[in-house]
């Protein structure tokens, strides 16, 4: 044999003892996130009581709401489960995501809470907002779908 067809032979026998494997590329698995959201009361009549300097304020502006957390982080696919907390004695709130989410609408009564659940399918910015005329432009916040192929360094975490 020539020294040629030897080294070719010892490098597949040593192929075969170390073994030749492909390495597959990562691939995010979707989660199931979820998330509390509060209906937070940042100027309310009722404060107006305890701090009376607020009183001109509420009267011409009205009363204004916000939510907490505002913004929500997943990536594609994922499952998000959200439990939304009216914390208010006297207002209804809505809960209504925009674009591709359009159909994710929830009303909240007041000193109740509610629960909703959908898949993350599309990537972008969405916005979330209370539908009722007064609580806007105060009470609103973001949707944030992240890509499948950016959660593969979170995986596990």
């Amino acid at each position: 044999m020539s020294g040629l067809a030897l080294v070719v032979i010892a490098g597949l026998m040593l192929l075969s003892i170390v073994g030749c494997t492909r390495v597959a590329a990562a691939t995010y698995v979707p989660q199931s996130r979820n998330f509390t959201i509060a209906t937070v009361a940042t100027l309310t009549t009722e404060q107006t009581q305890a701090v009376p300097s607020y009183a001109p304020v509420v009267q011409k502006m009205g009363e204004d709401y916000s939510f907490s957390p505002n913004v929500i982080t997943v990536y594609q696919g994922d499952t998000v489960n959200l439990d939304l907390r009216n914390l208010q004695p006297d207002d209804a709130h809505t809960f209504t995501l925009t674009g591709p989410y359009a159909s994710v609408s929830q009303t909240i009564a007041p000193n109740s809470s509610e629960k909703i659940s959908f898949k993350a399918t599309s990537v972008g910015e969405f916005e979330f907002h209370c539908t009722v005329a007064d609580h806007l432009p105060y009470m609103y916040g973001e949707l944030i779908v992240l890509p499948a192929s950016m959660g593969v360094a979170d995986q596990g975490k």
